[in-house]
């Protein structure tokens, strides 16, 4: 358990700095004082790993989420619901791209993506909601209650509090939205058709192709403004899960699923998906041990990615079945000719 513990808590540390000091986004709060009649939320905690478009590790994150546990507000929206598809997007930068080919202003074509940080933590709530955190955070904040003021992951009112402000930011920029797909804005120059910036936003990741860089500088400038933090990550390789490569020479877009992971032939994942043999429960704190020792092993062996992953999901009831998988990703990794000594 303190394996698993050292290899996650650095994660946990940042999230509840960001939540309690950064954003001042909960305070502690004694039980009696919440109200009757308040909105009320049950917290958890999950770890974020993300990956880059070659399947190397690139970080791990932790989140803090909410789940209301009082009936949410009637214009509330589930989570991502009213957020823009990136199977759709890709569609719109195709055509770009083939407009661009044929017309003769490729060399102008910028795949772009921007991020706000603490998305909903920027935005404050509309009034206090209230709830208690879990048992497995260190102290002062296990089992702790707390008042909830700015918008937070996983509670449905925060999705639609920030889309409607992001989406007012961009609109007041001068963007106008897609037909039939509000999350996708574009403009373009009134002297020029061939410049214009294309967004799709999906809550805080924003996807762009544009061949107008005056007007997505400035577009990030006023993004800045709204949401401090905002950044221009890079050269847009990957967006929402799915890895891409774009020849900006010949126009070409490839795209990378999961599909296009290595085939996995290996004697610990070939039965990966497969129901356990052993529904014996065994102790989850040994279990988390082991799988605290697979999440720090993917930092510097991303071909793990995979079973520790599907490890993860059987933290709180483990069986002997799930033991005997994570202990096998260990023994092929610890006997293999590339294994670290």
């Amino acid at each position: 358990m303190e394996d698993y513990k050292h290899a996650v808590q650095p994660a946990i540390n940042k999230e509840l700095t960001k939540m309690f000091l950064t954003y001042n986004a909960l305070q502690f709060i004694n039980k009696t004082d919440i109200p009757a009649d308040a909105i009320f939320f049950r917290f958890f905690l999950f770890l974020k790993l993300k990956f880059l478009p070659d399947h190397s590790f690139e970080r791990m994150s932790a989140r803090l989420c909410a789940m209301e546990t009082s009936p949410s507000p009637q214009n509330a929206e589930t989570a991502y619901a009213a957020t823009g598809d990136h199977h759709l997007f890709l569609l719109t930068v195709n055509a770009v791209l083939a407009a661009a080919k044929l017309d003769g202003y490729l060399d102008t074509v910028q795949l772009r993506r921007y991020d706000i940080p603490g998305a909903f933590l920027q935005r404050p709530l509309p009034f206090p909601y209230y709830g208690r955190l879990p048992s497995d955070l260190p102290p002062p904040y296990c089992n702790a209650y707390v008042r909830v003021l700015r918008c937070i992951y996983g509670a449905r009112a925060s999705n639609k509090i920030f889309d409607d402000d992001h989406t007012a930011t961009i609109l007041s920029l001068g963007y106008s939205q897609f037909e039939g797909d509000p999350r996708k804005f574009r403009i373009a120059c009134p002297t020029d058709p061939t410049k214009f910036v294309i967004i799709n936003t999906h809550v805080d990741d924003g996807g762009v192709i544009h061949t107008w860089q005056t007007k997505y500088t400035e577009t990030l400038r006023a993004l800045g403004n709204r949401y401090p933090g905002t950044l221009d990550e890079s050269i847009m390789d990957r967006y929402l899960g799915m890895g891409f490569y774009y020849n900006p020479t010949t126009g070409a877009l490839a795209t990378f699923r999961t599909d296009s992971l290595p085939i996995q032939q290996t004697p610990y994942a070939m039965d990966l998906f497969d129901l356990t043999t052993d529904p014996t429960p065994v102790d989850p704190a040994s279990y988390q041990k082991i799988v605290g020792i697979c999440i720090w092993l993917l930092q510097i062996r991303s071909d793990i990615q995979l079973p520790t992953i599907m490890a993860c999901t059987h933290n709180t009831a483990p069986t002997q079945g799930d033991l005997i998988k994570i202990i096998r990703v260990l023994e092929v990794r610890r006997s293999s000719s590339t294994a670290l000594t």
